[in-house]
């Protein structure tokens, strides 16, 4: 299992936060964090548990991030999704907590 943290301000001018854990090619555990908002309210933590088991790439945390209909002000999907991707590069080639 690998785990890395990816932090970045994004172009609306808020800092994000990401960590993640990986294992076996699956994100286990994802942690987003920073001054953003994101709404409807409760969606965050949904959609972070329910990143557990998917493939860690960017169109499929997309798929996630739309199924849950969240909007987040200050960043965007693609910058978030981007991002739990890069971070899950980052703890596979690391293959140790990050």
């Amino acid at each position: 299992m690998g785990a890395a943290r990816v932090r970045r301000r994004c172009v609306g001018g808020k800092t994000v936060d990401v960590e993640v854990e990986v294992e076996a090619g699956r994100l286990r555990r994802v942690v987003i964090s920073g001054d953003f908002f994101a709404y409807p309210e409760g969606a965050l933590e949904a959609f972070e548990e329910s990143l557990s088991g998917v493939e860690p790439s960017r169109d499929e945390v997309l798929k996630v991030i739309r199924k849950f209909g969240i909007e987040f002000l200050g960043a965007s999907a693609e910058e978030i999704a981007d991002m739990i991707a890069e971070a899950a590069e980052l703890a596979e080639r690391e293959g140790g907590p990050g």
